[in-house]
This record gives structure tokens, sequence and C-alpha cells, in this order.
């Protein structure tokens, strides 16, 4: 009889156990797709097919192309020094077509190596990053110049240039205030800073067929 009673008991302890189970799993909310602290998600309706940077002369090309846009709101461009530390230069609004081909020319100088990635904004307000692509200056010539600080009268070491060669004052907003044209068989161009050139720092830029070099130019 005591037997009979302990087989009972525990069959309906394992009846009320799965019911409880069962209930949970109808009940239980679905499952989520997991997002970053940050907001950053990798369930972003587009397909990014390529994404490339060529120089052109002072300036760097981005190309990009996409599938599958679905409510994309636009495209950050982002810039780095280091690889780590990007800053937005630009934002490009997405075509939300089947197949997208973008592009944006950075007119800003860049030193030895630039980097870029996009963030991929959708339009709730979610975002994807892409891969980063580097990009380096073809240059080998080392450039120089003195005396630095400068009064009103620069003289820069380059080496004999390759093609079409030039020598410009940037402001830190990227404004050319002075371009000098470099003779084809020099090695050294001297010249007068213009008078809007005030005192201050500048990004001394040259540049010829194999690519762009920058130094720091202070004015007294």
């Amino acid at each position: 009889m005591m037997k009979g009673q302990l087989f009972l008991k525990t069959t309906l302890l394992l009846v009320c156990s799965l019911f409880v189970v069962s209930s949970y799993a109808q009940n239980d909310d679905p499952p989520t797709l997991p997002n970053d602290p940050e907001g950053i998600t990798d369930y972003l309706p587009l397909t990014l097919i390529s994404f490339s940077a060529t120089l052109q002369n002072s300036t760097t090309q981005l190309y990009w192309k996409t599938t599958n846009e679905v409510n994309v709101r636009n495209f950050s461009i982002e810039k780095s020094n280091d690889g780590i530390n990007f800053n937005a230069i630009a934002t490009v609004n997405a075509y939300n077509n089947l197949v997208n081909n973008y592009e944006f020319t950075d007119k800003s100088a860049i030193e030895q190596v630039a980097y870029y990635r996009l963030k991929m904004i959708d339009k709730d307000g979610s975002f994807q990053y892409s891969f980063i692509i580097t990009l380096k200056s073809k240059v080998s010539n080392r450039l120089s110049l003195y005396p630095n600080p400068a009064n009103n009268f620069v003289t820069v070491v380059h080496g004999t240039p390759i093609g079409n060669a030039s020598l410009s004052v940037i402001d830190i907003i990227g404004r050319k205030l002075q371009t000098v044209m470099i003779n084809s068989n020099v090695q050294q161009t001297s010249f007068t800073l213009n008078t809007v050139i005030k005192a201050g720092t500048y990004v001394l830029q040259y540049v010829d067929n194999r690519g762009v070099q920058n130094l720091q130019l202070v004015k007294r």
C-alpha cells in the first residue's frame, strides 16, 4: 500500500513539472538580436560589396558599393591618422536602391598614411562600421624646409621632382593660401610667403607624380 501511494505521488509531481515547463516555454519572450552596448549592430539591412581609396594628386578618392539597402539613412565617412582614433569628415546620403555606387573626394592633406572607415547608419539610429582601409603616400624623397619658424622667406629641399610638381601652404581648415610651381630640374625651391599668410601654424604640402608629402610650417 505504501509503495502504491509513493508511486502515485511521484507521478503527479512529474506531470506538474512538465506542465510548468511547457507553460513557461509558450509564454517566454522570443529571442532578440544581440546589440553592442554602444548601439553597434551586425544586422543592418545592407551589404557592403566593396570599399576602396586611391590617391589622386593632393586628394583622396573614396569608392564604395552596396546592395540590399533598406531604410538606410546615410554613410558617415571617418578618417584617422593612427588607425585607432577616428573623426567624421563628411556624410553621404543613402540611395536605398538594389545596387548602389558611391564616391567621395577628401580634399584635406594626409601625412604618410591615412585610415578610412564607413559608419553605415539606419533610419532607426542603429549602425555598423565597415572594415578599415589604409592609404599610404607614394612619396620616397625626404622633405625639409628652413628656416622654420619662418619670417617671410622659406627654402624647401624636395629632391628632383617626377612630373608636374608644386608646393602649397595650407591653413588648418584646408584652404590653400599659396601655391608655387616647381621647375623639373631643381632639388630645392625658395619663395616668399604670401601676405595673406599671417603668424600661425600651417601645412607645407609637396606634390608630384609620386604622391603627397606634408611638413608643418610655422610663420612668425
